[in-house]
């Protein structure tokens, strides 16, 4: 109810904006007041850290607990990956579960998807989260290490 006042008060429609439903409606609030939203990912790849770290980096490794079609519009795992394969990085997102879907749309990219808990009820990969990842982690490397030359 309150989008369709905002609406009418506004005359234009902030409800389908990029982060307008974020944080429970917060991106909608700030953009009623004039704010301009920008993906928390694109200020982070922009930091000179991360641009440094791309550069110098033989494979660069992050996670999500579920990587889906959501991953792929703009979380910061998948951002982050395809950063890194811009840069001609080796990339991996680690996660507990992935969508077919998704994991293949992430080989087209040569991005590399790893599960760790696809196999486990959620709770016992909520309480494992920890030691599977690391696990994980031990595996893609070793592999990696028989497959691929570092710089």
């Amino acid at each position: 109810r309150w989008s369709e006042h905002m609406q009418k008060m506004l005359d234009t429609d902030l409800s389908s904006h990029t982060g307008a439903g974020a944080a429970g409606g917060l991106g909608f609030a700030l953009l009623a007041l004039g704010a301009r939203l920008e993906l928390g990912a694109e200020i982070f790849l922009r930091t000179e850290a991360v641009q440094k770290g791309l550069t110098q980096a033989d494979v660069l490794l992050t996670a999500e607990g579920r990587f889906d079609w959501t991953s792929l519009g703009g979380k910061a795992p998948w951002r982050l990956a395809k950063a890194a394969r811009s840069f001609g990085r080796r990339a991996a997102i680690l996660c507990a579960v992935a969508e077919t879907a998704a994991w293949r749309e992430a080989q087209k990219h040569g991005i590399d998807i790893v599960e760790f808990a696809a196999d486990l009820p959620f709770e016992d990969s909520r309480k494992r989260s920890r030691e599977l990842l690391a696990e994980a982690v031990t595996r893609y490397l070793r592999e990696l290490r028989t497959t691929a030359t570092f710089r």
